[in-house]
């Protein structure tokens, strides 16, 4: 599809510094400005069916060239959307080491064709259920440019974030790959972690990459992957849910939602049968062992789950400009229908979360509906806890009540709450 004119034009909050190319949305459609200095260059890679070849393999998303043309962009393409996206400090610890792997791939399948990247920070990768795919088309650039960042990225993004993740400390490495601009914290890390300080990483990976031609070499570029390829970790098993799945599927089959989130204990299959049936699935955890072990078990299975690090009680804020460079969870996993099972429990008793904010958190992440259940009261473990008075308030009714002032209608089936909003 080509757009040979455009209509209201709103540029993307993450791209506006990037003076190779920029972001906008046009009519629901994800495009990109070229600058005139990039023009000789995009037609080329275009005539020579590079971006075909890149697309066809799964490297960038399906990229075209437009007839439409704006004031300081002369070019315009039109990229196809990644349902959702995620952050490097929402993937597990697998995701984070393939896309290191993809990103190698990608720089030796441009090295083939004389191109390179600019950088390879993991903001410039989505995953498309289980799979990495490179959006940053602007960062393709011709190899005989002068690059300095490569090495740098390899080994503050990647490296040093698994190795954390291998000694068990997640949470420092999820904050570490926070830092957008990956300055203070990474030299920070140089110094507790007794690594020199400066931006040119010693070892292997300060060879990969030379200053000047950007020439890569084979060996070091295998060796970088080997490394990276070298980090295993132990994935949870899978979750079992209480409540049976027949009514769920049942509900899910009869509706079959374009995007379903999935929260808590609601066991693999369920959302496996979602994402064969043609719809786009998240499931979110914030257990990274668990979340590791969806991602190991839904690409091996080769269905399109994107499997997240996500705390219900702190999910991702956003952060920059007007606080949108990179957009809050709850805004960018919204999903048609949420499916929440065995989950109450822990956000009441573990989080302290009260039910009127986690009635909150399920409306802004439900576009339509919501499914979860409420423990027996009659559970001992449940018993074991009410004890506690601070705990007076745990009760269905209550529940179903905070509901209802974020749902239009609340309607029970077996221990299954089905919570819809207005179709309007």
């Amino acid at each position: 599809m080509s757009l040979s004119s455009l209509g209201k034009i709103e540029f993307h909050p993450t791209s506006f510094c990037d003076g190779n190319g920029r972001l906008f949305w046009s009519e629901g459609e994800l495009c990109r400005g070229i600058p005139a200095k990039c023009a000789e260059f995009t037609r080329r890679i275009f005539a020579e069916g590079i971006v075909d070849a890149l697309s066809a393999q799964k490297l960038i998303p399906r990229t075209t060239l437009t007839e439409a043309a704006l004031p300081d962009y002369p070019i315009v393409l039109r990229h196809e959307r990644v349902p959702f996206v995620s952050y490097a400090y929402e993937w597990s610890p697998s995701m984070l080491r393939d896309a290191a792997l993809f990103s190698i791939r990608l720089l030796r399948e441009l090295a083939g064709r004389g191109l390179t990247l600019t950088d390879v920070a993991p903001w410039n990768i989505l995953f498309a259920g289980c799979a990495p795919i490179w959006i940053d088309f602007s960062s393709i650039v011709d190899a005989r440019e002068e690059q300095g960042r490569i090495a740098h990225d390899l080994e503050s993004y990647y490296l040093r974030s698994l190795e954390l993740y291998t000694q068990g400390h997640g949470h420092l490495a999820r904050l570490l790959l926070t830092d957008y601009e990956h300055g203070p914290i990474s030299d920070s890390f140089n110094v507790v972690s007794g690594r020199s300080q400066g931006a040119n990483p010693s070892g292997v990976v300060g060879k990969i990459w030379r200053r000047g031609r950007a020439m890569i070499s084979p060996d070091q570029l295998t060796q970088m992957e080997s490394r990276m390829a070298g980090f295993r970790f132990a994935g949870g098993k899978p979750a079992r849910h209480e409540t049976a799945p027949s009514k769920i599927e049942e509900f899910l089959a009869a509706r079959r939602p374009a995007s379903v989130l999935f929260a808590g204990d609601f066991g693999d299959g369920l959302a496996v049968a979602v994402a064969r049936g043609g719809g786009h699935v998240v499931a979110i955890d914030r257990d990274e062992a668990r979340v590791d072990g969806v991602y190991e078990r839904a690409r091996a299975a080769g269905v399109d789950i994107l499997p997240l690090v996500v705390d219900l009680r702190y999910p991702s804020a956003g952060h920059g400009v007007e606080n949108n460079v990179l957009a809050p969870a709850l805004a960018r996993l919204r999903s048609e229908t949420v499916v929440a099972l065995g989950l109450i429990p822990a956000l009441v008793f573990e989080q302290r979360l009260r039910f009127e904010q986690i009635a909150g958190t399920f409306e802004r992440l439900a576009e339509k509906t919501l499914l979860v259940d409420f423990p027996e009261i009659d559970n001992p473990a449940i018993v074991e806890h009410l004890r506690d008075p601070y705990f007076h308030w745990f009760s269905r009714e209550n529940f179903v009540q905070s509901l209802r002032a974020h749902f239009a209608s609340v309607r029970t089936e077996a221990r299954l709450l089905i919570c819809e909003k207005n179709s309007t």
